[in-house]
């Protein structure tokens, strides 16, 4: 199967349903009906920001667990295909193969590279919707100027937000994730890209798994709410800002009196 493009953009993603996402944001106020609304608004904000990508990547969809592509489809695909339905139909949705994340990471990457005969991909997952789309694009940039290259975005709490690497880099890409500690999953990705490539790092972002993250992607997301309307190349992830400010203010005052 070939796509006539190069690069892809593969976004690794839960199915949105209670229970299952999101389980760590804990919070006397919050429960998994809100967990499950909240990774449903970060899915579609995360989609909607690759698609000004669309023209010059593939874009994959890869989620899990399988057998709930019918919620997928219900919640997330036909709801944006009525906005933008000519770039929803060219997505390419796949479920996750393999018995642990680390296989199921590989099987995506390799999918790009084997069956779509990409030379570049970039993973990220759906819980930092307020991803700018530069960073994406420096991404594909440092790629893109060296086969040889390699891209790790850090995340805050010790994972990573974004990886991009080659299909010319023979990796062993089950190996990056452990079950360890998201330290470790940072620190192995990094120790195994840098036996083999030219790792570059990219900024720090939050990504959403605690309340005090939520905190501090609503303060985020509203400064770009303000960014967006006067500069253009701004993302304002505009579900999850919704989903965000659904919970009552007394939530967000808590320690701050």
């Amino acid at each position: 199967m070939k796509s006539g493009k190069t690069l892809g953009i593969i976004i690794f993603t839960k199915v949105p349903q209670p229970g299952f996402v999101k389980t760590r944001l804990v919070h006397k106020d919050l429960n998994s009906q809100f967990n499950s609304k909240l990774q449903e608004a970060m899915l579609k904000d995360t989609l909607l920001n690759i698609h000004s990508f669309v023209n010059e990547t593939v874009v994959i969809l890869a989620f899990y667990p399988r057998e709930k592509r019918k919620i997928l489809q219900e919640r997330i695909i036909k709801p944006l295909n009525q906005i933008y339905p000519e770039f929803i139909n060219r997505i390419k949705i796949i479920p996750q193969e393999g018995e642990d994340i680390g296989s199921r990471f590989a099987f995506s990457f390799n999918y790009a590279f084997k069956c779509l005969k990409l030379r570049s991909a970039i993973i990220i997952g759906s819980d930092t919707p307020h991803l700018q789309p530069n960073i994406i694009s420096s991404a594909f940039k440092i790629l893109q100027e060296n086969f040889k290259n390699s891209v790790i975005g850090p995340s805050q709490n010790g994972g990573f937000y974004l990886l991009g690497i080659n299909e010319s880099n023979s990796l062993s890409l089950d190996k990056i994730f452990t079950y360890y500690t998201t330290y470790n999953e940072l620190g192995n990705a990094i120790d195994l890209l840098i036996r083999e490539t030219e790792v570059y790092i990219l900024p720090e972002v939050t990504d959403i798994d605690c309340f005090e993250n939520l905190k501090s992607v609503r303060e985020l997301i509203h400064l770009y709410s303000i960014a967006s309307s006067v500069r253009k190349n701004y993302y304002f992830p505009s579900y999850t800002y919704e989903v965000i400010n659904s919970l009552p203010l007394k939530i967000w005052r808590e320690g701050m009196e």
